[in-house]
């Protein structure tokens, strides 16, 4: 569903909500967690960033880096997302 939302097939287009299906199916354990939330993080997405600076705080399929940790939690912070704050 997420890549429907993404690329717009069968559904308006709507990117945000395409990053939050896929988040939330990273949350759940469905999808390479590291991967996806890397990639959601790179285009600026706070919520990804935050779950990916979560990845580099535990080490989760990374080594832990508290520094990109909270690198991270600032960039989603600075952008208003409130668990990040």
């Amino acid at each position: 569903m997420a890549l429907c939302y993404h690329t717009g097939i069968g559904v308006p287009q709507d990117i945000i909500k395409a990053h939050d299906l896929w988040l939330d199916a990273v949350e759940k354990g469905h999808l390479d967690s590291f991967h996806y939330c890397q990639s959601i993080a790179n285009v600026g997405y706070p919520r990804g960033q935050f779950m990916l600076g979560h990845h580099y705080q535990h080490g989760i399929d990374t080594p832990a880096n508290i520094q990109v940790a909270l690198q991270l939690f600032h960039l989603a912070a600075e952008q208003g997302y409130a668990p990040a704050q």
